[in-house]
């Protein structure tokens, strides 16, 4: 039997970490960006437990370029990429600084990709902003990104800047009811 178009399932939407790395997030700012953290673990296991696509940008142009010994770079601990699970490192602000990922992008074309992270003045913000004038439609979660660079009142000013470039969506339209519910302590029915 000959297959059809509504044979094939639309692609999984991609997980797009940004800069979930030990040196975003530094002695002063691990209580502020506690909420933000717990969103991206919880949106990362329940990509995981769906087997859908989870992308790391891990930012590489840094002064730790010069000290091998350090490992402020490297990934913090909940938020290591697992095997399969593909990285990309970009020197410039924006994702689309890696040819890997471009390449990526390309050929891939994902109907959705949704963005989290630390870095949203930076990679985040500069990563929408550029695969919106390539074509691309990136979807950010608006309560799991967040700026370690700046003032926590800028958060809101530079999601409401993102929306001219993206879709802004909240961590609670992704995740199952019953994951919300285990959120709030309340009992499953």
């Amino acid at each position: 039997m000959p297959l059809s178009l509504q044979d094939f399932q639309p692609l999984p939407p991609l997980l797009v970490c940004a800069d979930l790395q030990g040196d975003e997030l530094g002695p002063d700012m691990r209580g502020r960006c506690d909420e933000t953290l717990d969103k991206c673990r919880r949106l990362m296991a329940h990509w995981r437990s769906r087997h859908w696509p989870v992308l790391h940008l891990k930012r590489i142009a840094r002064a730790s370029w010069f000290d091998i010994s350090h490992a402020g770079s490297d990934w913090m601990k909940d938020f290591r990429p697992r095997p399969g699970e593909l990285t990309f490192e970009h020197a410039l602000p924006s994702a689309y600084s890696s040819s890997r990922f471009v390449d990526y992008m390309r050929n891939v074309r994902p109907e959705t990709s949704i963005m989290v992270g630390l870095s949203l003045d930076q990679t985040i913000l500069s990563s929408a902003i550029d695969g919106f004038h390539r074509g691309y439609r990136h979807q950010v979660v608006a309560d799991a990104v967040d700026t370690t660079r700046q003032p926590p009142s800028s958060r809101d000013t530079l999601v409401t800047v993102l929306s001219n470039f993206s879709s802004t969506i909240q961590t609670s339209g992704l995740l199952r009811p019953d994951e919300r519910a285990e959120k709030t302590g309340e009992s499953r029915k």
